[in-house]
């Protein structure tokens, strides 16, 4: 048993290895462990984001040790520096420039959690002992290059704290009676992928009146239906958003609703849209609420409304479904 740990590395994506390495650390040390996290100019995903993950793992994790996550700040005139055949940098410019960087936070380490054997060489340097977690992968055969680089076949490995930002999700949205439903069905069963259906339709078809309450369980049973569906593929189709939501909540309540507003303002899991125009017959199943003057309206205000997000989105105006559902497709082909 440690007293304070230390790992270090990029977690870019977190995945399951990654996890086994930390769940080993926080439960070797009695008092701390410390992450230097990479942040250079080269990193795919944020500092912020690979922080939360590492930090909503172990929150899911029961340990009473403190763990604190520092920026690993790397100018990029070490970027390129040259490494050794177990991928230890040989740079003793950086190494001095490391050690002096993060001084006062190696001074009290004990142990050094790693996979890889770089950390033998960093345990050295600082007077501590390596303690290797899983150094052949025996338990989990990967590592986050594979997994940028093969991300579909190997999206399995990511950690499910990461995946719904590491997987790509395109939402289908649509004033009524435009065949999205349909639409997502198809398209996930086109690219063997997981969808996420309308909450809110399922919630209206079997209460009435609608109630304040109720608009923010389906923002809040939507999010977590495209979450269930973004930890099953690396591609995943959402049935509507937060959008729609807070959309239909003023015909409904008679006013904005706040909070649908709010999430559907913030929705950084949601990648790209797919907007379906309301020209194709109108079916009034007795669940509609919106005459074709109206459905007209509120697409022009939804385009509008996906347009400030700044997000990519596609505009499918055919009036046949087989022409809807090709021109999907082909959307979705061209942000692979």
């Amino acid at each position: 048993m440690f007293k304070n740990g230390l790992t270090v590395g990029k977690f870019m994506p977190l995945h399951k290895g990654h996890e086994l390495m930390l769940e080993v650390a926080v439960r070797n040390c009695s008092e701390s462990l410390t992450i230097l996290l990479d942040h250079s100019s080269n990193n795919i995903y944020p500092f912020n984001m690979r922080s939360k993950w590492i930090r909503d793992f172990l929150g899911s994790i029961s340990t009473n040790i403190t763990v604190y996550v520092y920026p690993d700040t790397i100018p990029d005139r070490f970027l390129d520096c040259q490494k050794d055949s177990n991928g230890t940098i040989i740079d003793l410019e950086f190494w001095s420039y490391w050690l002096a960087t993060h001084k006062s936070v190696l001074s009290r380490i004990d142990g050094v959690f790693t996979s890889d054997v770089y950390g033998k060489v960093v345990a050295s340097m600082i007077g501590a002992q390596w303690f290797p977690a899983d150094p052949d992968r025996e338990v989990y055969n990967i590592s986050a290059t594979e997994i940028r680089e093969r991300e579909y076949t190997a999206f399995n490995y990511v950690s499910d704290f990461a995946k719904p930002d590491v997987g790509r999700t395109i939402c289908v949205v649509g004033a009524e009676s435009t065949g999205k439903s349909t639409l997502v069905k198809r398209l996930a069963k086109y690219f063997d992928s997981a969808y996420a259906p309308e909450w809110g339709r399922i919630v209206s078809e079997n209460k009435t009146p609608l109630t304040s309450d109720d608009f923010t369980n389906i923002v809040n049973m939507q999010k977590l239906f495209i979450k269930k569906a973004q930890l099953q593929s690396h591609l995943s189709f959402a049935d509507t958003d937060a959008t729609i939501t807070a959309m239909f909540a003023p015909i409904y309540l008679g006013h904005r609703h706040q909070y649908a507003e709010d999430v559907s303002a913030y929705q950084p899991t949601i990648n790209e849209y797919i907007i379906i125009a309301p020209t194709v017959p109108f079916v009034n199943d007795g669940t509609r609420v919106l005459n074709q003057a109206q459905r007209e309206r509120f697409h022009s205000e939804l385009v509008q409304r996906i347009r400030l997000t700044g997000k990519p989105y596609c505009v499918i105006n055919d009036t046949e479904f087989k022409d809807r559902e090709k021109r999907a497709i082909e959307f979705v082909m061209k942000g692979k």
